[in-house]
């Protein structure tokens, strides 16, 4: 395995970015702009499928009633699909609805506007560029904007990860030609007054979201492994994005309960997801949790956990502690080869590099390839990965992982007697 060489650089992150960027979309040619909020971008105001659903039975949508498809192949409810892509790539259901609406007019439409495929396919591809050109930003690691061929104007500094992105955005997938800073400006516009008359103030929020210093990162809980203590579970998948690419942030890994496989039967009824960590459910999916550890109930503040592909969910707003049930693993809720937990960590709801956390003592270093690599703790104590990408089969030999937290809970039901 690697030597642990990332989480000191993680940390300098933050440094990589000026935190006094202006909040305002109207500035000076070469002075930093900010078209919307990053907190507006990664969360939004419509962050549950409850609310999620309302608005669109409000607007009269057929998106109400629709169905998409979020993981190519795998249909679902539209609702939870604009969800399911928010919580997944960081991209909230407000702006995807926004820029949906302005290309397709979706919301006042009262029957579908595009062919089913297309538009499955226009929300799932949309939530996954836009993440990618996002997260780069996040991360200090973003180039210049793709644009036309220099001439004209220049397109002035982007102020946050969510103006780089949605620039991105305009330049590969929106611009038709002529002066193209003009043309930008035109869309800014556009896209603001809309977002705005359906969904607030685009610029409301955190303007700015940098990676956590340590101090924050002093404020993420103690974290234990999320099934119960004294039971063996796989890694059956490293550090990996949530696309499945090695691109940064690799935010998850998967666990498998150890005498399962495959999908059939698609949910492991007698295993459970437990709490690493107490705190609050929020943010309702069909099959994904989500614990906000510092109690107020906004994923846009402090730290959270996310659990998922689980069945018999717990509901939203309940008080867990370590240990307590959240849910069996399953098959649900997007692409899976086998029952199994996704496990990941945000921090203001933004996905941060698993290897920066530690579960139980263990710390989890990345392959060559996504979904490859292993765990390590004190003593040299290693886990390697059932995933291989040159192999056709899992190989779970040295993949084995016993539980330290809470002892199985013998009743049935969620929390304990």
């Amino acid at each position: 395995m690697k030597p642990l060489r990332w989480f000191p650089l993680l940390l300098l992150l933050p440094l990589l970015w000026d935190r006094a960027a202006p909040a305002h979309s109207q500035a000076p040619a070469g002075e930093p702009t900010i078209l919307l909020a990053d907190e507006q971008f990664a969360s939004g105001p419509l962050r549950d499928e409850p609310a999620v659903r309302a608005f669109l039975q409000a607007q009269g949508s057929f998106l109400a009633s629709a169905t998409l498809e979020p993981v190519k192949g795998i249909p679902m409810p539209a609702v939870q699909s604009l969800v399911f892509l928010g919580e997944a790539y960081s991209v909230s259901p407000a702006l995807l609805l926004t820029l949906a609406d302005m290309e397709m007019g979706v919301l006042s439409a009262g029957q579908p506007t595009r062919a089913p495929q297309t538009l499955a396919d226009w929300f799932r591809q949309r939530a996954m560029i836009l993440s990618r050109w996002f997260y780069d930003a996040y991360y200090g690691i973003a180039g210049a904007p793709n644009r036309p061929s220099p001439g004209g104007e220049r397109v002035p500094p982007a102020g946050n990860a969510a103006t780089y992105a949605l620039r991105n955005y305009f330049f590969t997938h929106v611009y038709g030609g002529g002066e193209p800073v003009a043309a930008l400006a035109a869309w800014e516009e556009l896209l603001q007054r809309r977002y705005a008359a359906t969904f607030g103030p685009p610029l409301g929020g955190k303007a700015r979201l940098a990676p956590p210093t340590p101090a924050d990162w002093q404020k993420l809980p103690a974290l234990r492994l999320p099934w119960p203590g004294g039971e063996v579970w796989h890694l059956t998948g490293g550090p990996h994005n949530f696309d499945g690419s090695k691109r940064l942030p690799l935010s998850g890994v998967d666990f498998q309960p150890a005498e399962i496989t495959g999908c059939n039967p698609p949910i492991a009824a007698d295993e459970w997801v437990v709490a690493s960590a107490p705190g609050l459910t929020i943010d309702y999916q069909t099959h994904w949790v989500k614990l906000d550890h510092d109690g107020d109930g906004d994923a846009a503040t402090g730290w959270q956990t996310v659990y998922g592909h689980l069945a018999y969910r717990i509901p939203d707003g309940a008080w867990v502690r370590v240990g307590w049930r959240l849910g069996s693993p399953s098959c649900l809720g997007g692409y899976a080869g086998g029952v199994h937990v996704h496990f990941g960590v945000k921090y203001e709801n933004v996905w941060q590099p698993v290897e920066a956390v530690r579960l139980s003592g263990w710390a989890f270093e990345r392959g060559e390839e996504a979904y490859e690599g292993g765990m390590v703790r004190e003593g040299g104590v290693t886990r390697q990965s059932c995933y291989h990408s040159e192999q056709p089969l899992m190989d779970c030999t040295h993949a084995a992982v016993v539980s330290d937290n809470r002892a199985r809970i013998r009743r049935t039901g969620f929390g304990l007697e």
